[in-house]
């Protein structure tokens, strides 16, 4: 018993973390989406790559859950085999999903379909690696990581045009992590109050002999 309740406790621990990078890092990725394509991308297929880079980052994010956390339900009980079922299906939606957008939508159908192939894998690999291994779900934590999120998008959004691409995307890029740092502490997301607490702590010596 004290096995599963062990493993519980630890992805409990490992989801708030994902919470805490990985929210702000898809969110992040969208809001600079503009600046970001203006400076690596050329201009013909500027603005295409601008709008589908929000869906990439939100594709990104639910792969990444369901990959990295959601997974280990089957791991932990070895049901390797089903999980490998549920990614082939995941795969074969996404494929038809593209070939019904794609002629519509061009880019964003193809982006469009990634998405809705990944909300429904990740819907059908909660619930079915519930049966298997019932993985907690720190909402506390997720909620907190979104609102900071959101603090943090407000943030960036409120920075007004600069005339250089690559300065609106620093100037971004730097108000957006700060203000997620900071919201993060005060809420303490996933403990990292005490992360930071530890990490000076150990750096201290090191500092005392120098």
């Amino acid at each position: 018993q004290d096995g599963p309740d062990a493993a519980r406790a630890v992805a409990g621990q490992a989801a708030g973390l994902m919470g805490l990078i990985a929210f702000p890092a898809a969110a992040g990725l969208a809001l600079v989406a503009q600046p970001l394509t203006t400076v690596l991308v050329g201009e013909s297929v500027r603005a295409e790559a601008a709008g589908i880079l929000p869906w990439i980052a939100l594709s990104g994010l639910m792969n990444g859950m369901m990959t990295y956390y959601f997974h280990e339900a089957f791991t932990l009980k070895r049901r390797t085999g089903v999980m490998a079922i549920l990614m082939t299906g995941s795969a074969l939606l996404n494929l038809a999903l593209n070939m019904v957008f794609i002629p519509l939508m061009g880019l964003q159908g193809a982006a469009l379909a990634t998405v809705l192939a990944y909300a429904v894998a990740l819907v059908i690999c909660v619930v079915m690696g519930r049966r298997y291994f019932v993985l907690p779900l720190p909402w506390a934590e997720w909620v907190k990581a979104g609102s900071a999120t959101a603090i943090m998008a407000a943030a960036v959004f409120s920075v007004p045009d600069l005339p250089f691409a690559w300065l609106d995307l620093g100037v971004q890029a730097f108000v957006g992590a700060a203000v997620y740092g900071i919201s993060a502490y005060l809420l303490n997301i996933a403990d990292c109050r005490q992360w930071l607490r530890d990490a000076r702590a150990s750096l201290t010596p090191a500092e005392a002999s120098s």
